[in-house]
């Protein structure tokens, strides 16, 4: 498992998979091939990225997070998880994600998908804006996802980040 110290990490993980770069998918592409799609972006308005993170126990899943400079918003999609670990007892899971552009942990910094009842591998395929958002402040904040089972008469588990 790949573990970043909290007071270091970063939006995108030096174990991170990114898969496409602005649409443009990046498996099986050589070095070079990878970074010459990045150098075509050079001067477009927008990143968007679908990155894959292996998380240990709680399997992988997907974030997409671009930024749009006109109009200042950071946008965060949550596509899913995967692989969930089984309650203890063997029952399904009943995850949800929550997010937080640090290092402001504010009400307004927080967003929250919707709980999916009874599976493993959840598809919230939810989209979240953090706005306004200037281009100078995006490499001053970090988000942080983590995963959650929600139970309805205890405190919810936390599966991962």
């Amino acid at each position: 498992m790949c573990l970043t110290p909290k007071k270091e990490k970063k939006c995108v993980d030096v174990c991170d998979e990114v898969l496409e770069w602005n649409g443009r998918s990046l498996q099986g592409k050589t070095f070079e091939e990878v970074s010459e799609v990045v150098a075509d972006s050079k001067h477009e308005p927008e990143v968007e990225l679908v990155v894959s993170r292996f998380t240990g126990d709680t399997g992988g899943g997907g974030v997409r997070l671009w930024f749009a400079a006109q109009s200042l918003q950071l946008v965060v999609s949550i596509v899913g998880a995967n692989d969930l670990p089984p309650k203890k007892s063997g029952h399904l899971r009943n995850p949800y994600a929550k997010l937080v552009l640090l290092p402001d942990r504010s009400e307004k910094s927080k967003r929250r998908t919707r709980m999916l009842a009874g599976t493993c591998d959840p598809m919230w395929k939810q989209r979240f804006v953090y706005s306004p958002l200037r281009r100078t402040e995006i490499n001053l904040r970090t988000l942080e996802v983590s995963v959650w089972d929600f139970d309805q008469f205890g405190p919810n588990e936390f599966l991962g980040q």
